[in-house]
């Protein structure tokens, strides 16, 4: 799992790889490769995006730059899509259970929702 803050590495000052979607997700990928994943089989989710503080800018909202580049990269990397549950105004904590593949997430709502 990757927990990322922004679209792009280039678009700020820290270097922490795995806080950029560009990066975040090729290191999650390298780093299940490395621990004996195999690309074909992998299988991805996008969940947040939120716009929890208002801010945007002619680009678009971090939110929805975020999820627009987690598309591409998914696409790019050619894994499957399993689900999604992107956007909104509000905060979402997940759950993931390796034995039944299945995500739960809950918003800041207490609405509880599995993929």
């Amino acid at each position: 799992m990757v927990h990322v803050m922004l679209p792009s590495i280039s678009q700020a000052r820290d270097s922490t790889q795995a806080k950029f979607v560009d990066t975040g997700l090729p290191l999650l990928i390298d780093e299940a490769v490395d621990a004996g994943a195999r690309t074909n089989r992998l299988q991805a989710w996008i969940v947040g995006g939120s716009e929890m503080i208002q801010f945007t800018s002619s680009d678009g909202s971090i939110g929805s730059r975020n999820i627009d580049m987690a598309e591409q990269l998914i696409g790019e990397y050619d894994l499957e899509l399993v689900g999604s549950d992107v956007g909104g105004n509000h905060g979402r904590s997940i759950a993931f259970d390796p034995a039944t593949a299945e995500l739960t997430i809950r918003t800041a709502d207490d609405t509880e929702q599995t993929i």
